[in-house]
């Protein structure tokens, strides 16, 4: 090949390659308009475009009415919260400022506002200055909103993996809701509180620190004895001190036997017999023996696995209504128990799951002692039905996964023995 065909060659390829890149080009710039044309025409943007339409009609409402009245704190406290809305924040700063400044004696709201909007900032200590200005710090309504700044506080520390500084807002907000007589947002403190003691029980952990993790967890038990806290000391204790390990897996057992692994309750008493055998414990020993044996009773008459039942799936139907957006899931399926024993009782729930929107759409008792279900047998067919509310401006896949969770026991942790997803 000569030098002038090998660079027509090259020319060639080079020209291909740009009109490629340009057609690539233009089918990019072709998708990204439709893509926009779609957004714009869609119901999410023209709603979004009615809301910013109000809202800034409502900004010219109230600079009319600040221009006409300089002193009056509530118009640029709304001019604050409105701009916050349309994300301005330099202007939503600066009506809130103007607000705090013209609060007059018993005013409070102002403060709070300007100090969780620093929150949504992330200016952690400059709003917890501001609210520290805030005054007639005994009124009932001061303290509960003061707790609920702090509740919001303690959530941004937490976000940022700082549990400690989380903790110490929410210990603040837990006081505050106290002082208020507040007992619904006293329970919300108290769950911040158990989810920052155990968040920085598990920091513990990371760092192979048993010690501290127990000694977190057991500060927090004195909020309230959360089962899922006393479960996790029950655990934590079952290696180096079964007595401790037992004390706490009984007190889970009194508040919420349904979260126990009845393996490891089992496992717990075993090492408390062996303690008080090794101590020479007579007494106690021979009570951990009983303990030992009514737990294994209860687990043979009681526990499950996922192997014993299984679920057979008849039918299912996904019908979609046409006047409204909804979809509904009807499902037939039979209940198979795959073990020798007669079952006379079993509590049955069934959960259906979409991308957006989960539900138990079944729960019931099944089987009684005149009506057993049979060792070896299937159920009578069961039906059951369920309608999932769907928004057009929102995908929606068809899939729908369904979950099947059974127990012989009331107040025993259910055992998935079926997932399957239904697809229309």
């Amino acid at each position: 090949m000569t030098k002038k065909s090998i660079n027509e060659y090259l020319i060639t390829i080079i020209v291909t390659l740009i009109i490629a890149l340009a057609a690539v080009g233009w089918c990019v710039l072709s998708l990204q308009k439709n893509a926009r044309d779609n957004y714009l025409n869609s119901p999410q943007a023209r709603e979004k475009t009615d809301e910013t339409k109000i809202i800034i009609g409502l900004i010219a409402k109230y600079e009319r009415r600040a221009r006409h009245n300089a002193t009056n704190y509530s118009n640029f406290s709304k001019l604050g919260n409105l701009y916050d809305l349309l994300g301005e924040t330099t202007e939503a700063e600066k009506n809130y400022k103007k607000a705090v400044a013209l609060s007059t004696y018993g005013v409070f709201g102002t403060f709070f506002d300007l100090g969780n909007f620093y929150i949504r900032q992330n200016k952690l200590i400059k709003a917890e200055n501001v609210v520290n200005q805030v005054r007639n710090k005994r009124n009932k309504a001061v303290q509960s909103a003061r707790g609920d700044f702090y509740i919001n506080l303690g959530d941004a520390y937490y976000d940022e993996g700082e549990y400690d500084t989380a903790l110490k807002g929410y210990q603040k907000a837990y006081e505050f809701y106290k002082s208020s007589k507040k007992p619904d947002k006293l329970n919300i403190a108290t769950e911040r509180l158990f989810e920052a003691y155990d968040a920085i029980a598990n920091e513990h952990l990371k760092g192979k620190r048993l010690i501290g993790a127990i000694q977190e967890l057991e500060e927090s038990l004195k909020y309230s004895e959360a089962p899922f806290i006393t479960y996790k000391l029950a655990i934590l204790y079952m290696d180096v001190d079964p007595v401790n390990a037992y004390r706490y897996m009984r007190k889970t057992y009194v508040k919420d036997p349904a979260i126990i692994n009845f393996d490891i309750y089992e496992k717990i008493l075993l090492d408390a017999l062996r303690y008080y055998e090794n101590a020479g414990m007579a007494p106690e020993a021979s009570l951990f023996k009983h303990k030992l044996k009514l737990i294994k009773k209860f687990k043979d008459k009681y526990l499950i696995t996922p192997d014993d039942f299984g679920i057979e799936i008849l039918s299912v139907k996904i019908i979609e209504h046409i006047f409204g957006e909804k979809k509904t899931a009807v499902v037939r399926f039979r209940i198979k128990n795959n073990t020798s024993q007669n079952v006379n009782l079993m509590y049955i729930d069934v959960t259906a799951e979409t991308n957006k929107d989960k539900a138990v759409i079944y729960k019931n008792a099944l089987f009684s002692k005149k009506k057993p279900l049979a060792g070896r047998s299937e159920s009578e067919p069961i039906e059951i039905r369920y309608t999932f509310k769907d928004i057009a401006n929102v995908d929606y896949t068809n899939d729908i996964k369904f979950s099947f969770n059974i127990t012989k026991k009331k107040n025993v942790r259910t055992i998935n023995i079926h997932t399957f997803k239904a697809e229309k």
